[in-house]
């Protein structure tokens, strides 16, 4: 048998909408505590997402309870009964959710940072992550995110990635800057590819070109890949971004192997990973029946789908996982890679690799729960069951898309997708009612946008809209209004319409943060990351 090392293909089982049961059902019992958790705080007249920091401020939130029910001439013995259960559930979570650096604040204020970026992609509004250490068990953050538009300098094209880390953000931090690189490498070496490299980046895989000549067989064979892009839509044929998505994450594992600026002597950092590729058409076209991954449907309706105007790759190697938001629905597009899972928890001991009892689904070799991630070379026993392998799924993006969110363990281990997806249209509903309401309260003159030019005196500053396009034009139609006050109102409503430019990064913004902080009330114990992207679905709202 040949000792050549063999670059492993993406894993692309079926796609049902049952393969999250195991997921679902080990945190069953975590969900039902976080429901109590949230109505305890309910009773005792508490903001859903402030838990009192101590026991003091918590006994006077019990006091003024009860002081309420008093009040109110409805006092029963069932209604106080009721408040103090309430106080010793929240009693109970004290201590050992919130660190005691907050002992001077009467709520404890999390350490969350939320960064929007600007993207120029026609199928993505607005981009947000939010991260938060969770300082009350992570001494350090060990999530690293990562948004490239332009991916590649092919217009159109942004790259995502989500790397949760594990002892130490070592290998999280150099996956974040080399593996999409090294992805880009591969699209870019077959015929009719639009993905370019840059002089920089060459010169950086150049160094690594001794270590990765085994894999240059296709040169020695002169075999020739098939056409990966297709010149009349300008998207990727997904069975090749897999094995490009596959390669890379080998080629990843193995950078990561040889230690570079590694401080730990025992055992090496390692991550789990979560990567999206998201292109748009060069036209719309018709969507064929069903959704493919590599053939196969995975479980989204399709009679609902309209033009297809792009697609979504996704690859992921352990428990950092991506939901799709489509007419209301979520669905997952990632496999998960932990013990809870039946197929690894028998592949790791067809390899001789050990899971302990200590946690429910046990842990690998007594550290981690994900059975699939990057790195770990520290640790032969690990890096034995713990396989750089990725699963990989791709699918046509139409206009029923809403949101995709992404997201490390530190959500997914406290809260399932339902409730995800549930809050964030929640969100975006609540700000369709509230521009209803504006909109009743606006008398203000109406205002289509055509293709003639604004006068100078009315031109918007490109650097104040964020685009290009200086002739920014305006068509007003106003009804009995004195012409002097023409200018007036059209500038009022210019500046209307920039604000609603922002409306989209506010409320992926909005998304995120909330998310996160649900899911440090819900008890969770690792970094949580979450990037939400809103898709062309979500205009709905914003536009009631």
């Amino acid at each position: 048998m040949s000792s050549k090392p063999s670059v492993p293909e993406s894993s692309t089982p079926v796609y049902q909408e049952t393969k999250t049961e195991s997921m679902e059902c080990e945190n069953e019992t975590g969900f039902l505590h976080q429901r109590l958790r949230e109505h305890a705080l309910s009773v005792l007249g508490c903001e859903p997402y402030k838990i009192p920091h101590d026991l003091e401020a918590l006994l006077l939130l019990r006091r003024k309870a009860i002081l309420q029910l008093l009040r109110s001439h409805t006092y029963t013995e069932n209604k106080v009964q009721k408040i103090n259960r309430s106080y010793e559930i929240i009693k109970s979570v004290l201590g050992r959710a919130f660190p005691p650096k907050h002992a001077d604040c009467q709520y404890y204020i999390a350490e969350h940072t939320v960064n929007t970026t600007k993207v120029s992609h026609p199928l993505i509004r607005a981009v947000s992550t939010c991260e938060e250490k969770n300082a009350a068990w992570k001494p350090q953050m060990e999530d690293v995110s990562v948004l490239i538009d332009q991916y590649g300098g092919k217009t159109g094209t942004c790259f995502i990635g989500l790397f949760d880390g594990f002892h130490g953000n070592f290998a999280a931090q150099v996956t974040s800057k080399e593996l999409p690189i090294l992805v880009l490498e591969q699209l870019s070496k077959y015929p009719s590819s639009t993905y370019s490299v840059t002089s920089e980046d060459l010169k950086m895989l150049a160094g690594f070109d001794t270590l990765f000549q085994e894999m240059c067989e296709d040169n020695n064979t002169g075999y020739a890949p098939p056409v990966l892009f297709s010149v009349e839509d300008n998207v990727c044929d997904p069975e090749r971004v897999h094995r490009a998505f596959a390669k890379a994450f080998w080629k990843m594992d193995r950078l990561l192997g040889l230690g570079r600026d590694e401080t730990s002597r025992i055992r090496w950092s390692g991550c789990t990973a979560l990567i999206c590729l998201i292109e748009s058409t060069a036209k719309a076209r018709k969507s064929e029946a069903g959704m493919a991954e590599n053939g196969n449907t995975i479980g989204i309706p399709t009679n609902q789908q309209g033009r297809v105007t792009g697609m979504i790759h996704i690859a992921n190697a352990g428990n950092t996982h991506a939901v799709l938001c489509k007419n209301g629905k979520g669905h997952h597009l990632t496999q998960d890679h932990s013990t809870s899972n039946h197929k690894e928890r028998c592949r790791i001991y067809q390899n001789g690799g050990k899971i302990s009892v200590h946690e429910p689904h046990g842990l690998v070799e007594g550290l981690t729960r994900a059975t699939r991630g990057l790195g770990h070379h520290g640790d032969p026993l690990l890096k034995k069951c713990v396989i750089p392998v990725p699963s990989s799924l791709s699918l046509p993006i139409d206009d029923s898309f809403q949101f995709l969110i992404l997201a490390s363990s530190g959500l997914w281990d406290v809260l399932n997708k339902d409730k995800v997806v549930t809050t964030a249209i929640e969100i975006l509903s609540s700000h369709s009612e509230l521009s209803q309401d504006r909109g009743s309260m606006s008398n203000q003159a109406s205002v289509h946008f055509s293709k003639t030019e604004l006068p100078n005196d009315l031109s918007i500053n490109s650097a104040e809209t964020g685009t290009e396009d200086n002739n920014f034009v305006l068509e007003v139609i106003q009804d009995s209004q004195p012409e002097e006050n023409t200018l007036t109102n059209v500038t009022a409503r210019v500046e209307e319409h920039l604000q609603m430019q922002n409306q989209y990064e506010i409320l992926a913004a909005n998304i995120s943060k909330t998310i996160v902080v649900m899911a440090m009330c819900a008890g969770s114990r690792e970094n949580i990351s979450v990037t939400v992207v809103l898709l062309p679905g979500c205009d709905s709202y914003l536009k009631k």
